[in-house]
C-alpha cells in the first residue's frame, strides 16, 4: 500500500477499483468465461483493459492512476444554465443520444443565450457525472429503477427437495400442426426450490387453472405434497378453485386461508399448501424464469418450425406471408411436429434440463459437474414419501385436485341443478341431503360430446366427501321413453322409503304428538 501513499482518497479509490477489475477479469477467464463476455461484464473496453494491464505489469498500482483525474483550480467551464439545459435534455425516456443532443439542441441554446459552448469531452464528462442512479429513474421509468433495487439474496440450502416449489406458463417457440393450423403450444410446469428440477409438465393450447391443477397433481403423485408454492401472479393461479371461497363468494384472501374462514376450501388448502405471489411483473421474483432460457435453446434444436423468440430472431422460412419471385411463402405443414408428437418432445426437452450440468447449483454448492437430477436425488426423502404414498390414494388424490365452483348448490328431490343439468344420486336422499348446500367439485376433462359435464363430486359445507352424482337424461317432451319412467320411478320410490322411515323414527321419539299418516302410495307417477 506504500505505492498508494502519494495519492488523495478519491485516486486512491480509482486505483484499487481497477485493479480489483484487473483480478475479477483473470478469474473469469480462468473459469472459461469468454473475453468479450467477461468485458461486458465488467463494463470495459478491450483496448481499456489492455491499457490497464501493460501499465500495471510495468508501473504495479500507481501506474494504474488516473492520469487525467486531478481536479484544476477554478471553476467549472460548463455554467449553470448549460448544466441545468443537460439535465432537461438528456434526462428523458426518449434516450436521446448525447452527441445528438450535443451537436443540436446544446449549440442552439448556447446561441441563443450568447454563452460559448464547451467541448463535447467536457459536456459528455459532465452527463457521466450524474449518479447512475438518477440516469436509470428518468431515462428508464420507474419499474427499471425498481427492479434495479437492492434484493433478497436466497440460499436455497437452507431448505430440502419438495419444501418450496415454483410454477409458471411458457409459451413454446415452434410451431406444431393441429386440426388444419399452426399453433405455438403452451407449458405449465412445476419446479423444486432446492435443486431446481422439473418435477411435472403439461402441454396445452391455453394455459389455466386446469393446466396448473392438473401438472401438480402428477408433481404430488411422483414426489407428494409439497409446504409452499411460489407462484406467478397471473389471475389463474389465484382462482377461486385453487385459493378457495369466502362467506361473500369472492377468491377467499391469504388471512382467510390461514384463519380458515373460507366456506369453500380451494386445493392449495385442501393439500395443506401455503401458496406465495412473486411480485408483478418482476422477473428476479421467480427463480423459475431463467430456466424458460435453457427450454427455448432446446427449441432451437428442432429441424424445422422453430419460430424464434422474437420476429428478429425468427429463421426465413418461417417469416409466413412475405412475397418471394411474386408468390407468397408457405409452411410445409408435413415437415412440422403433430399435436400427438408434442408430448413427447416436450418429454425429452424437460428430461435434457434435468440432466445437464447447472452452473447455478455448482456455485452454490461449491462444486462440478452437478445436475437439477444429482441435487434432488441427494436431498430428497424417498422413505417419507413412500409412506405418504400408501396413506394416500390415487382416486382421492384426484378428487382434490378437481375444479371447484366458486358457489354452494342446494340439493333438491331431482338432485343439483348445475351447469343447466341435473345430477342425482341416491345417497342424496339416503342421507337426507335434500334442502342442504352442498360443495360441487367436477373434473373439466370428464365431458361428453355436447360439452355436459359427465360426473359431479359433492361435498357438505364443512368439506366431508358424500356421493358422486351422474348427470340425468333429458326425456322427449311428449314421447319419455319405458327406461325414463323406470328411473324416475325408482328416484321416487327411494324417496318415499326415506320419508317413511324418518315418519316412523319420528313417532317414536314423540308419541303424544299427533302426526298426520299420510298415505305412501307405490304408484309410478307420471315424469314431470
Amino acid at each position: 500500500m506504500n505505492a498508494l501513499a502519494k495519492f488523495n482518497n478519491r485516486e486512491r479509490k480509482v486505483v484499487l477499483e481497477r485493479a480489483d477489475i484487473l483480478n475479477r477479469y483473470k478469474i473469469m477467464r480462468a473459469d472459461g468465461m469468454t473475453a468479450p463476455h467477461a468485458r461486458e461484464r465488467l463494463g470495459v473496453t478491450a483496448p481499456t483493459l489492455s491499457r490497464w494491464s501493460r501499465a500495471f505489469e510495468e508501473f504495479g498500482l500507481a501506474g494504474l492512476a488516473d492520469k487525467t483525474s486531478k481536479r484544476r483550480g477554478g471553476k467549472s467551464k460548463i455554467s449553470k444554465d448549460q448544466k441545468n439545459f443537460l439535465y432537461k435534455a438528456t434526462l428523458t425516456q426518449h434516450k436521446p443520444k448525447i452527441m445528438t443532443i450535443y451537436r443540436g439542441e446544446y449549440m442552439a441554446f448556447c446561441a441563443s443565450l450568447g454563452q460559448t459552448p464547451v467541448c463535447y469531452d467536457t459536456f459528455l464528462k459532465e452527463y457521466n457525472n450524474i449518479p447512475e442512479n438518477v440516469k436509470i429513474l428518468y431515462r428508464n421509468g420507474s419499474k427499471a429503477f425498481a427492479d434495479s433495487n437492492p434484493f433478497h439474496i436466497r440460499d436455497w440450502n437452507k431448505v430440502q427437495p419438495m419444501d418450496v416449489v415454483f410454477s409458471d406458463h411458457v409459451k413454446l417457440n415452434f410451431m406444431v400442426y393441429k386440426d388444419g393450423k399452426e399453433v405455438r403450444p403452451w407449458v405449465t410446469w412445476w419446479m423444486d426450490g432446492h435443486s431446481r428440477k422439473a418435477l411435472s409438465w403439461v402441454v396445452s393450447l391455453k394455459p389455466n387453472q386446469d393446466t396448473i391443477t392438473l401438472s401438480l397433481f402428477y408433481a404430488i403423485k411422483k414426489y407428494g405434497t409439497p409446504d409452499k408454492a411460489y407462484l406467478d401472479n397471473g389471475k389463474d393461479y389465484k382462482s377461486k378453485s385453487l385459493q378457495g371461497v369466502n362467506a361473500e363468494g369472492k377468491r377467499a384472501s391469504k388471512m382467510e386461508i390461514l384463519m380458515d374462514e373460507t366456506m369453500i376450501k380451494g386445493t392449495f388448502q385442501l393439500l395443506h399448501m401455503e401458496p406465495i405471489f412473486a411480485t408483478p411483473y418482476n422477473a428476479k421474483a421467480k427463480p423459475i424464469e431463467p430456466a424458460h432460457n435453457f427450454i427455448h435453446n432446446q427449441a432451437r434444436l428442432i429441424d424445422y418450425g422453430y419460430s424464434g423468440a422474437n420476429v428478429y430472431d425468427r429463421p426465413e422460412y418461417m417469416q409466413t406471408g412475405v412475397k418471394v419471385q411474386g408468390q407468397k411463402k408457405k409452411l410445409d405443414t408435413s415437415r412440422l411436429f403433430t399435436w400427438d408428437q408434442v408430448p413427447d418432445v416436450v418429454d425429452m426437452m424437460f428430461e435434457e434440463y434435468n440432466q445437464h450440468v447447472h452452473r447455478g447449483l455448482n456455485e452454490q454448492f461449491k462444486t462440478t459437474g452437478l445436475t437439477p437430477e444429482d441435487v434432488f436425488d441427494q436431498g430428497f426423502n424417498y422413505e417419507l414419501y413412500e409412506t405418504w404414498k400408501n396413506m394416500v390414494s390415487e382416486p382421492d388424490l384426484a378428487m382434490l385436485m378437481m375444479r371447484v365452483e366458486g358457489r354452494s348448490y342446494k340439493v333438491h328431490s331431482n338432485g343439483i341443478h348445475f351447469h343447466k343439468n341435473y345430477y342425482f344420486n341416491n345417497r342424496l336422499l339416503i342421507d337426507q341431503m335434500e334442502g342442504h348446500q352442498v360443495i360441487v367439485r367436477f373434473d373439466p376433462a370428464d365431458v361428453n360430446k355436447l360439452g355436459e359435464v359427465n360426473r359431479i363430486y359433492i361435498y357438505d359445507s364443512k368439506g366431508t366427501f358424500v356421493c358422486g352424482a351422474q348427470i340425468l337424461g333429458k326425456s322427449h317432451p311428449t314421447e319419455a321413453s319405458k327406461e325414463d319412467f323406470a328411473r324416475v320411478a325408482e328416484h321416487k320410490k327411494v324417496r318415499r322409503e326415506v320419508t317413511r322411515a324418518h315418519y316412523k323414527e319420528a313417532t317414536r321419539l314423540v308419541p303424544n304428538v299427533a302426526i298426520e299418516d299420510m298415505s305412501f302410495s307405490n304408484q309410478s307417477e307420471g315424469a314431470n
